[in-house]
Formats: C-alpha cells, structure tokens, sequence
C-alpha cells in the first residue's frame, strides 16, 4: 500500500525572511518504511526568496537582488 500526507511548513532563513512550503511524505512501503519527501514553495513570494537564495548561495546575488526568472516556471537548488 502506498500512502501520502501533505501539510505546511515554515523556515525562517535570516538572509530572505520567511519560506512556506507545501510538504508531502510519499511512503512507498508499509508502515515506516521508505518514503518520498517533496517541498514546493507554497506562494510567489517563497518561491521568488528561495530563488534569491539560491542566487546568494551561488555567489551572484545579493540581499536586493532580482530572482532569476525560470524557464519552466520552478525553482531550482
């Protein structure tokens, strides 16, 4: 039997502020066995932080800087 569950969660990240993510854990076994976990940002404004924040992490952005638009509409880390 596969089984899912999905709920909110909420990061606090000092360099873009708050992050709200849509998060499912996809088990793909009985009972507590593997799963599958996703986190897709829940808004605009979190999914344009965390491309921000990858930016940050790349060396190429700054606290100000524009997110880089995507091509497929994602973000990518």
């Amino acid at each position: 039997m596969v089984a899912h569950r999905s709920k909110s969660k909420e990061f606090l990240n000092r360099h873009v502020g708050r992050l709200v993510f849509d998060h499912t854990d996809l088990w793909l076994g009985p009972g507590s066995g593997p799963r599958m976990v996703t986190y897709v940002p829940a808004d605009d404004t979190t999914r344009e932080r965390v491309a921000r924040l990858h930016a940050i992490a790349r060396g190429s952005g700054s606290r100000g800087a524009e997110p880089r638009a995507m091509t497929d509409g994602g973000v990518h880390i």
